[in-house]
């Protein structure tokens, strides 16, 4: 009762927050493209899933297929380009290392206990 509740009380604030007054339908061809541009990371998430789920791979073996397949769709698309690459792996190398930062302190400080 109370889940009923509370989705009634967020779509009206959805409706009321992210729709505008004056909305119109969307043409066919709009409503299309914006349909085909949804399936592609819907196919990356079945491959993903698929593949860990039958047993193939394991979770990190499909996390790679996904990051790999996501470039594949990047490349195919011709969005990637040597700038989003590189700062692509700029953020993924300051990312990483902020996290072993992270590993390194907390196995200092609890090496002390």
């Amino acid at each position: 009762m109370l889940t009923y509740l509370f989705a009634a009380r967020s779509s009206r604030i959805w409706d009321r927050l992210y729709r505008p007054r004056n909305a119109q339908a969307l043409p066919g061809g709009q409503r299309f493209r914006l349909l085909r541009a949804g399936l592609v990371p819907l196919g990356i998430f079945a491959l993903m899933n698929g593949l860990f789920l039958t047993g193939y791979t394991s979770l990190v073996e499909s996390s790679a297929v996904g990051a790999l397949a996501a470039m594949g769709a990047a490349i195919l698309k011709r969005r990637m380009t040597r700038e989003v690459f590189e700062n692509t792996v700029r953020s993924h190398a300051r990312h990483s290392f902020c996290m072993f930062m992270w590993i390194i302190l907390a196995a200092l400080a609890l090496c002390r206990v």
